[in-house]
């Protein structure tokens, strides 16, 4: 997934340029109701039936004339750049309790979705009559796309761990008063049993492409839920600040620029990537996984290299979906995997290191 943690350069200068044009439109309405008529209307006189007054305008009043019409438009388009950029993305899932411990304990609920789509289609040149309101008819031909076979295949499998690894945490400074996060999602077949299940669906999909001229095929790895943009809290002296309605109030008066200047020198930018390791048939608790994932278990360490958390659950277990050696799961059920997740806690040791100074580390309280 593409870093990102504010708009593009080009983003940026697009909203700059209908804010400023919204700008402009209130100017040209004071001027036109507030400056001496004479400045912006040359004169006016009836036309030859005297049912309409015609209005010649001088070069001001003609600019703000037009302005009277631009500016609703570039209103419009400017609040809609601004309710779709990144910095809204943040402020919608923010909550003034959001903590990294509470983050990552969400982050391990999160189950991994793997699927394939596929379609299966040709086209097909139809003729269509239309008559005009001339009562003439006229046929013109169009191509249109018939799909014979289509679907989605959920890949089920029997148990996933979280492997996102540690959570650095940089030294607070008094100037950055929260962490933004962007979020990306990684998935991981654990053994050579889940990746040769996984092929065989893969395959078995695949030779849908013989039923038709064309084939399209989508594979599809994600996290349920997870949202790319995040905000925590360092402390609490700028939590009023981060809010949905501020930024209502400042997009709407026009000054979104400089909310997000405030908002983005006041906040620390940081990348993490989820990662979820699943298998088809055996459990990722058992102590061959807890030895290879063993660097990679969840925790939260400080700028000092201690361990400041490490949850004791992070392994989902789907036994509903185990597969034995002899069945592959050729069965081509799209159901969901909606079941009540259950947690397996690790046979590691969990020794938390804190020393003084990190146990008063605002993220975690």
């Amino acid at each position: 997934m593409e870093k990102r943690h504010i708009e593009k350069w080009w983003y940026c200068f697009f909203s700059c340029v209908f804010q400023i044009s919204s700008w402009v439109c209130v100017i040209a309405v004071v001027i036109y109701n507030t400056f001496p008529e004479n400045e912006v209307i040359k004169s006016s006189y009836y036309d030859e039936e005297e049912r309409y007054i015609v209005i010649i305008r001088t070069s001001l009043g003609n600019f703000c004339y037009a302005y009277f019409f631009i500016g609703p438009i570039s209103y419009a388009i400017y609040l809609a750049l601004e309710f779709c950029s990144v910095t809204y993305k943040y402020l919608e899932d923010f909550s003034p309790n959001s903590t990294i411990k509470n983050k990552m304990d969400q982050w391990i609920t999160l189950k991994p979705k793997i699927s394939i789509q596929w379609d299966c289609y040709h086209y097909e040149e139809r003729e269509v009559t239309e008559t005009d309101s001339n009562g003439k008819s006229h046929t013109t031909t169009e191509t249109k796309k018939v799909s014979n076979d289509w679907g989605t295949y959920d890949f089920k499998y029997y148990s996933c761990r979280d492997i996102s690894g540690k959570f650095s945490l940089e030294s607070n400074s008094c100037l950055k008063s929260y962490v933004l996060l962007n979020i990306s999602s990684s998935i991981e077949f654990a053994d050579k049993e889940t990746i040769s299940d996984y092929n065989k669906e893969y395959k078995r999909i695949n030779s849908y492409s013989s039923k038709d001229s064309y084939f399209d095929l989508k594979e599809i790895k994600t996290i349920y839920s997870l949202s790319e943009n995040q905000i925590v809290l360092t402390n609490k002296c700028c939590g009023c600040f981060i809010n949905k309605r501020i930024f209502k109030f400042f997009t709407i008066i026009c000054l979104t620029e400089f909310y997000k200047l405030l908002f983005y020198c006041m906040g620390n930018v940081k990348y993490f990537t989820v990662k979820k390791a699943v298998s088809t048939r055996k459990d990722l608790g058992d102590n061959e996984y807890s030895e290879k994932y063993y660097m990679q278990n969840p925790s939260i360490e400080s700028a000092f290299g201690n361990t400041l958390y490490e949850p004791n659950m992070f392994i989902q277990i789907l036994p509903e979906y185990k597969m034995s050696n002899t069945n592959n799961n050729n069965n081509n059920n799209n159901t969901n995997t909606n079941s009540i997740i259950s947690f397996e806690i690790s046979d590691e040791s969990k020794q938390i290191k804190t020393s003084q100074n990190d146990k008063e580390t605002p993220l975690l309280n």
